[in-house]
């Protein structure tokens, strides 16, 4: 049977603090599914009982607080970000807390413009969870470059080709959370001058 999540929410941003490159943002979203199936299965074939079911259920709240500080050295822009990610669930299982390290990096130029960026976090479960008898762990990790070279089409200049290519990758101590993307994509894009 099919379900709905709604997760409405509010972030809050503070940019350019004291007039330097320090940024701040608080992000809260309340997470609500309209049907929980969690560990039905399980309950059904007495595998877990109903205050183990609980330790399932998804609804709940989550919390991002994230900093990062923008640099310019010459032509070189760099950007370290930390983010701080609480996942108040309630299920003690399938809530998490955890952060991720991030670093961009940004070289601008009439030719080629790089941006590119790697980051790394961790985050953990609350709670053992029940069917696989572990408390979830993992190692976030990631990283893409993507490169915009310049072009001129027909009498317009503000036209771009560019390629991206990213992976992301997630261990877990439970497989089954393990995950893999990769990504590979390109396209024109068109710069848009406000006036």
């Amino acid at each position: 049977e099919p379900t709905s999540l709604r997760f409405p929410g509010v972030r809050l941003t503070w940019e350019s603090i004291f007039k330097t490159g320090l940024e701040i943002s608080a992000t809260y979203r309340i997470v609500r599914l309209d049907v929980e199936k969690s560990g039905e299965a399980q309950l059904a074939q007495s595998a877990m009982n109903p205050d183990q079911q609980q330790l399932l259920f998804r609804d709940g709240s989550v919390l991002r607080l994230q900093a990062s500080y923008r640099l310019k050295i010459n032509r070189h822009h760099l950007e370290p970000t930390v983010r701080y990610i609480n996942e108040n669930l309630d299920g003690a299982a399938m809530a998490t807390k955890g952060y991720i390290l991030r670093l961009n990096y940004l070289y601008p130029s009439r030719k080629v413009i790089i941006d590119a960026n790697v980051s790394i976090g961790n985050r953990k479960g609350q709670a053992v969870n029940p069917i696989y008898n572990e408390r979830f762990d993992a190692v976030r990790y990631g990283g893409s470059v993507a490169a915009f070279v310049p072009i001129k089409l027909g009498t317009s200049n503000r036209w771009s080709i560019f390629v991206t290519v990213e992976y992301l990758g997630e261990n877990a101590n439970i497989s089954f959370y393990d995950s893999r993307f990769y990504g590979l994509m390109g396209g024109l894009t068109y710069r848009n001058m406000r006036r």
